[in-house]
């Protein structure tokens, strides 16, 4: 009798080993989904933030842009404006010959005086820099300028020396 109790007992516990390791793996297999979902979450956050700033120097990049072609077009306006000076100074100098050359250069003069300063004596301390070979980078850090705009200045006071030639 004790024997077939004992047979009993032990059919008993090998019915409940089983189900204790199932539950084990499913408990395991429950954690795996939570720490696979919080890191799928973390990547998305990460994500966000990623796109937030790259949309954030996008931003900063069209305002800069903005800021830049709108000192081209008001220089490309005064570049406009002197050469139609030049033009009205040469017409009326061929139109009457009998004024004297003197009072043609005093006007001359007088025009390029009261003109708007030129590229090199407004950005002095840039041209300085420039001509001491440093870089167009060290440049724009030393005086507080981006690099696209410190290459435009000495690229439109090339041209306006060609323009003087």
């Amino acid at each position: 009798m004790y024997i077939v109790l004992l047979g009993l007992v032990c059919i008993v516990i090998s019915f409940f080993a089983p189900r204790s390791a199932s539950n084990e793996k499913t408990n395991m297999v429950k954690e795996i989904e939570e720490t696979m979902e919080h890191f799928a979450n973390e990547i998305e956050e990460e994500n966000n933030q990623l796109l937030h700033s790259v949309a954030q120097i996008k931003s900063d990049h069209d305002l800069q842009m903005n800021r830049i072609m709108s000192k081209v077009d008001q220089l490309e306006k005064q570049n406009y404006d002197l050469s139609q000076e030049i033009k009205s100074i040469v017409f009326n100098k061929l139109n009457q010959p009998q004024r004297s050359t003197e009072i043609l250069e005093t006007e001359v003069v007088k025009k390029e005086n009261s003109s708007p300063m030129q590229m090199k004596q407004r950005y002095a301390d840039l041209f300085k820099l420039h001509e001491q070979g440093k870089s167009i980078e060290y440049i724009a850090k030393k005086l507080n300028l981006n690099k696209g705009e410190v290459q435009l200045i000495i690229q439109l006071a090339n041209q306006e020396e060609q323009n003087r030639v």
